[in-house]
């Protein structure tokens, strides 16, 4: 995962991590520019910032734009009663991801903190109640 700034795209995900070798993924957040543009000016703007960034990769040989209006999170009061926690009521089934009870907004680094929670509550129910770690 890279971050990047003042430029279109914002974050870059090397999805080689979940098994799918030269398959990059890339987002832009909120409100901007390209709303205004056509699906093939957008994917050649980021095309051309990444070669800006990262001129040793190679060309790409397909791409797939996806929008998606509805990605940012709700800002509404009292929006933190409705996300669950990681530990439902089904045993074995746990829950992680940007929408869970993390005190952050719905967002990436609400995602990855729900992931550590769940993981460290999933190995603390296996060890049992009266390990301390």
């Amino acid at each position: 995962m890279v971050g990047l700034e003042s430029g279109l795209a914002q974050w870059i995900f090397d999805r080689r991590c979940c098994g799918q070798p030269g398959l990059m993924a890339v987002v832009i957040s909120g409100r901007g520019e390209h709303q205004r543009l056509t699906a093939a000016a957008l994917v050649d703007a980021v095309i051309t910032e990444l070669k800006t960034h990262f001129p040793h990769w190679p060309a790409p040989m397909d791409s797939r734009l996806i929008r998606d209006k509805r990605a940012t999170f709700c800002a509404k009061v009292g929006v933190d009663t409705w996300r669950p926690h990681n530990r439902t009521p089904i045993a074995g089934l746990w829950l992680a991801g940007d929408y869970t009870a993390t005190d952050l907004p719905a967002t990436l680094e609400g995602a990855v903190q729900s992931g550590n929670q769940c993981a460290k509550q999933v190995m603390q129910s296996l060890r049992g109640p009266n390990v301390v770690n």
